[in-house]
């Protein structure tokens, strides 16, 4: 097992200052999340259930992300930016509240859930790219900001597949959508020619917007059900051109696929 990395005093300090920051602010964003939540859950008629799933994944993600908080070094703070990730990260979190009243628990899924899903994923999606602009703006950029915007991504594409599952509007293939990420990483650990470092692509950007985007409207009540699915589908297709370009160029481009390489967690998500 290799040795861990070593740490200065000043490392040392500074880490212990930017825990007791991100502490206070995940503690902040679990009462936000709660709060909305248990708002979300009174409307559709099933406060605990939105409540304790929002809560549960907000947590999880808090503990997930928590791991690479050294990454945001030598920072002590967590910035403007990452608070607007942490505001997103709650939005999202409530939107997996939602999945209990998608599987009929508490509630039925009513039109009323269609528009409460909407406003959450669409309020979370226009702050996906005031945090990158924070980040810039005040000199805070860090790898550990990026790859939580990664995976907040990910998270988001892969509740709102779960949701179009959940109530029917589409069959069990639109979960890949929000899975081909995990599958990417997994593919990274198994293959060392995918663990390159992948160019900024455009494509894979506009892939990734505009995929959860079609995600979101294909919840729209107004919507008939065969464009809600052929929306879904349009995502589904989006996003898996978008990680198989990926793939295939970094297959193309590895010069020694035996040889180790620092993977890139980029592939198929940019914003």
């Amino acid at each position: 097992m290799p040795n861990p990395i070593p740490y200065s005093s000043d490392d040392s300090a500074a880490l212990g200052a930017l825990k007791r920051a991100a502490g206070g602010a995940v503690a902040l964003g679990l009462l936000a999340t709660l709060a909305i939540a248990g708002g979300v859950g009174l409307l559709l008629g099933a406060p605990t259930p939105v409540a304790a799933s929002a809560a549960a994944i907000y947590l999880a993600a808090a503990g997930v992300g928590w791991r690479w908080l050294a990454q945001h070094l030598p920072n002590r703070r967590l910035g403007a930016a990452n608070a607007v990730t942490i505001t997103r990260a709650a939005l999202v979190a409530c939107l997996a509240g939602l999945l209990p009243v998608a599987l009929g628990v508490g509630a039925q899924w009513t039109a009323a859930a269609g528009w409460c899903a909407i406003a959450l994923s669409t309020t979370a999606l226009s702050l996906d790219g005031v945090d990158g602009w924070a980040a810039r703006r005040f000199g805070r950029a860090s790898p550990f900001g990026a790859r939580i915007d990664q995976e907040l991504d990910a998270l988001t594409t892969l509740l709102l597949a779960a949701l179009l599952w959940s109530t029917g509007v589409a069959g069990v293939w639109v979960l890949a959508a929000g899975l081909w990420r995990r599958l990417f990483l997994a593919g990274q650990a198994l293959v060392p020619a995918l663990r390159g470092a992948l160019p900024f692509s455009r494509f894979r950007r506009i892939a990734c917007g505009w995929s959860v985007g079609l995600l979101i409207a294909a919840l729209g009540p107004i919507f008939p059900g065969w464009l809600q699915t052929g929306l879904a589908a349009l995502a589904v297709g989006l996003v898996s051109t978008s990680f198989l370009r990926d793939i295939i160029w970094l297959a193309r481009t590895s010069k020694d696929a035996g040889s180790p390489r620092t993977p890139s967690t980029d592939g198929g998500f940019e914003t």
